[in-house]
């Protein structure tokens, strides 16, 4: 499951992030146009500080929704772009493109064929790094350029932070034109989508919690969790829960245990183990 590290939609004329991560942006020079910001100078930026939620990426899903406006002659038009780590931007022949600072320090990604962009028309574009070798784009929800040779994790935002319609640095090269309404970054997060198999239904997360904290009391180790049984049958999965004992004098070192069914919080397990 993706994780919103940054959320901000710009109706009321500020940026603030709603993802509880308090990566709120500073608009500068920029105008208020309902139900967003128009970028009409060459100093247009929304900035972002640099955040320890913006150290620990490794992969991204960047968007950005907008309306490309431009002026004079064409030019590279950045939608945003983290220091020395991601950016989305249109180029000069209208292409859409995504790239990453990849592990040979080298701007690496894909683009679309050009004119993928069109001028007054609202859009929404992402890029997708999955940290391993994969770079996707997409326009308004369509897959429209990928590359599978990008390669190396996607690096922490550095100390110039996030740029939305602007390049980090102070220059004003690659400025946007146009207006934009919305821009989220996320990180995907595997934890949710492992927690996600354990059907709700059929779980006490309570009885559960308490159970994990009775194996350590009992110098019980970490247990040697199962294969995933099929979603179908979490119930017969949850009640005959393989265990190795270890530390705990005269018992068995392989024990099954009666558990619970169910579970209080995923998050409550998870800190024990860390503990551990």
């Amino acid at each position: 499951m993706w994780r919103t590290l940054v959320h901000q939609t710009y109706t009321g004329n500020v940026a603030i992030d709603s993802s509880g991560n308090c990566n709120h942006g500073v608009p500068i020079q920029v105008t208020p146009d309902f139900p967003g910001f128009s970028f009409d100078q060459q100093g247009s930026r929304i900035s972002i500080q640099p955040s320890a939620t913006l150290e620990d990426l490794g992969n991204v899903r960047a968007v950005v929704r907008f309306a490309l406006e431009p002026s004079g002659t064409p030019h590279r038009w950045d939608l945003a772009e983290g220091y020395l780590s991601f950016a989305l931007f249109i180029d000069a022949d209208f292409s859409l493109q995504g790239t990453i600072l990849d592990q040979n320090s080298q701007w690496t990604g894909v683009a679309t064929s050009a004119n993928a962009v069109s001028t007054g028309v609202e859009h929404t574009a992402q890029v997708v790094c999955d940290g391993i070798n994969s770079v996707q784009v997409l326009l308004d929800g369509n897959v429209v350029a990928e590359s599978y040779d990008t390669v190396g994790q996607v690096r922490p935002v550095g100390q110039l932070g996030v740029a939305v319609g602007h390049w980090p640095d102070p220059p004003g090269v690659y400025t946007f034109e146009g207006t934009i309404y919305e821009f989220a970054l996320q990180k995907y997060d595997p934890d949710s989508d492992l927690t996600a198999i354990l059907d709700p239904c059929c779980a006490d997360w309570s009885a559960l919690a308490a159970f994990v904290e009775q194996l350590g009391r009992e110098g019980i180790s970490r247990p040697s969790w199962p294969r995933l049984a099929p979603r179908s049958a979490p119930r017969a999965w949850l009640v005959n829960w393989p265990c190795e004992a270890t530390a705990s004098p005269g018992r068995s070192r392989s024990a099954r245990w009666r558990v619970p069914l169910g579970l209080r919080s995923p998050d409550a397990i998870r800190g024990f183990w860390k503990r551990r």
